[in-house]
């Protein structure tokens, strides 16, 4: 049986990092092979269709969790321009563009919300911000650009983030964030997943979320997560039902900079990895032999695997030999002549020359050498 292979991220950038490249060109190694493959993501991206084409991807190559418990997985993109949209009572709103980022909606001459255009796009539904007599915003739509409002987000007076609810495409609420103070500081303290197959469920964190995301795609066909962000390992470690769990390594793993010869220090970031859930994973996955020889002498694992994470593409070479060609800016001598001779190894090149008007250059340092080299003269204008 041919498992489905998740890559573990924790999003697609608009501005990418290698490991987010790495994952892109492995997963065309997979599917070039017969291999199924995705790239999983954590992150909420109401861009993230947008950020899958500058990537090369489509959206059947990802899946992202909260897509998945949003339920628009396969929603095509669809602009939703902000003068055509069905949010906006034309009757009794009026819409002034300010900027191609920002367009003010008024009522009465007051502005009772600004509309963010989407990043990339002209006039295209990005945010909402709704305010109120004071001008701040109590709230916000967060727009998707398959065309649909994704979330809405609350303020409290101070502006500190309170509730967030996210919804399907027909405006169904299906995801909800809540915030509560913890020494003065609202943080988010419950997931909860509003129906989900007709139930409810509670989580205390992100994290949790994503394990029982994980779990549920395991449950329902033989799956290997590779993950590539160490900060995600800990949701990893806790997915039940995996037929494999990995933790792919792109750097050296020695806190003191040290490969040759091996190391008992490590990066302060990879402490989990290598003292609390080495054996909550299969094993993880490296770029070379030695790094895996390294390992496996001062660290306990499952396994170790070396595997290359570099790609390179194949670059067509020129099929015929192309000309020479050598600038010298400056004053012309006799020696210069023959330095370049001398260091190149050829016998015909062209010879490009800003030529300095000076006393002492003569036609006869030319003439002999222009036959050899096609010497041609530039005078600076």
């Amino acid at each position: 049986m041919n498992a489905m292979n998740y890559f573990v991220n924790e999003n697609i950038f608009t501005l990418n990092s290698g490991t987010e490249f790495s994952a892109a060109q492995r997963l065309a190694l997979f599917h070039e092979n017969g291999l199924s493959a995705k790239i999983l993501t954590r992150n909420y991206n109401p861009s993230l269709i947008s950020d899958l084409t500058r990537l090369g991807l489509t959206q059947a190559d990802v899946i992202n969790m909260y897509d998945y418990f949003q339920e628009v997985v396969e929603l095509p993109e669809t602009d939703v321009p902000v003068r055509f949209t069905d949010t906006i009572d034309k009757q009794l709103y009026h819409i002034e563009g300010v900027n191609a980022n920002e367009t003010l909606v008024k009522h009465a001459g007051r502005t009772i919300a600004k509309v963010a255009i989407a990043p990339g796009t002209v006039g295209i539904m990005g945010a909402v911000d709704y305010l109120n007599d004071m001008n701040a915003t109590v709230a916000k739509d967060i727009w998707d650009r398959r065309g649909f409002r994704s979330s809405t987000q609350y303020f409290h007076y101070d502006g500190q983030a309170g509730t967030q609810i996210f919804f399907n495409a027909n405006g169904i609420p299906k995801l909800q964030i809540t915030h509560m103070n913890i020494n003065g500081t609202l943080y988010p303290t419950m997931y909860k997943l509003l129906d989900y197959k007709g139930r409810a469920y509670r989580f205390d964190n992100e994290e949790q979320l994503l394990t029982f995301f994980m779990s549920e795609l395991a449950s329902q066909q033989q799956t290997v997560f590779i993950n590539d962000r160490p900060s995600l390992l800990p949701a990893l470690a806790g997915v039940k039902n995996a037929f494999g769990k990995w933790q792919y390594l792109h750097n050296i793993h020695a806190g003191n900079g040290q490969t040759i010869g091996g190391s008992r220090k490590f990066e302060e970031y990879l402490k989990p990895l290598f003292t609390q859930y080495n054996k909550a994973i299969d094993g993880v996955i490296v770029a070379t032999e030695e790094q895996k020889a390294e390992i496996q002498k001062y660290f306990d694992f499952n396994q170790v695997v070396a595997l290359p994470d570099t790609f390179t593409k194949a670059v067509p070479l020129a099929k015929a030999p192309r000309g020479h060609k050598v600038v010298h800016l400056g004053r012309i001598a006799a020696e210069h002549i023959f330095y370049v001779h001398k260091r190149l190894y050829i016998n015909v090149c062209s010879l490009w020359i800003t030529r300095f008007v000076q006393k002492g250059l003569t036609k006869g340092l030319i003439e002999t050498h222009r036959a050899s080299y096609r010497i041609i003269l530039m005078s600076p204008k």
